[in-house]
């Protein structure tokens, strides 16, 4: 496969991340210490400094020689994590292998994008370079068309006569059509969600609400408008939140998922019900 499509890149420590790290480190030491002290901190700090440019640079030079029509891959899955929180900043990616090799990027397939503001989890089908220059880059490419899509119904009812019923069917990769049909008493809404339970975080989707009647939302859930070659160079860091930003997509293995059928009751507790489900391909 050559690539016409985006790449993105995380983990590769950017310039002026580098820069700014740095520069804190000497106006802290010159507002401590004067210049001894932004000396001696600059010596500490300074092979850092370097470490992260030559991250940078070595994940750079990666994608401008095109490096991966020539590496040899691992097959497996990727995984990552990132949280932006300040100083509570975190993030993670590893790599589980499943047997094969692969020279050259590997082939699209399933994936699954969770994220919300200020995290991202992502799992996809994938490989990890085991020699050379690079080696420990993992590759992924996501391709909507690879993404899984749901089905479910759901049943839900109150005391106070609230009825509420929500089916969902595919209707192509990665998009599905949901149906609330609702007739209310005391609840103000029945509302449908996607919920999507990563290793880390648990993320809830609306895909459809009725005020009374029924509706009918076709949801897209493939989260790309085209394939993307994803590079983990390194640990992420905020260039991960730039792959998807908030929502539930691709649909594949890596977190669990259900469906859940609320009813909205005010000044009370909501009722809702919830059905786990596996996603397949269309």
């Amino acid at each position: 496969m050559t690539v016409g499509v985006d790449v993105v890149v995380i983990g590769g420590t950017r310039p002026w991340y580098a820069l700014l790290v740095l520069l804190v480190v000497v106006l802290v030491g010159f507002a401590k210490g004067g210049l001894l002290a932004v000396a001696i901190m600059t010596l500490i700090v300074g092979p850092l400094f370097g470490w992260g440019l030559w991250k940078w640079r070595r994940a750079a030079r990666f994608v401008q020689s095109r490096g991966w029509e020539s590496a040899n891959c691992a097959l497996g899955y990727v995984e990552f994590f990132y949280l932006s929180g300040g100083r509570s900043s975190r993030g993670w990616a590893r790599f589980t292998p499943t047997g094969g090799v692969v020279r050259g990027l590997p082939k699209p397939g399933e994936y699954a994008l969770v994220a919300f503001v200020d995290w991202i989890y992502g799992r996809a089908a994938g490989c990890r370079v085991e020699e050379g220059p690079y080696r420990g880059f993992m590759l992924a490419v996501l391709d909507p068309a690879m993404a899984k899509s749901a089905s479910g119904e759901l049943f839900i009812s109150t005391p106070q006569g609230d009825y509420a019923r929500a089916v969902v069917r595919p209707v192509g990769p990665g998009q599905v059509e949901a149906v609330v049909e609702a007739w209310l008493v005391k609840a103000r809404a029945a509302r449908l969600e996607l919920v999507a339970k990563t290793p880390e975080k648990t993320h809830k989707m609306k895909l459809a609400e009725s005020r009374g009647g029924a509706v009918r939302e076709v949801v897209d859930l493939r989260g790309l408008a085209g394939p993307k070659v994803v590079i983990i160079a390194g640990t992420p860091r905020d260039e991960a939140l730039d792959l998807f930003r908030n929502g539930v997509a691709g649909l594949g293995p890596g977190p669990a998922y259900a469906l859940r059928l609320v009813l909205d009751v005010p000044l009370a507790r909501d009722v809702a019900v919830e059905q786990e489900i596996t996603p397949t391909s269309f």
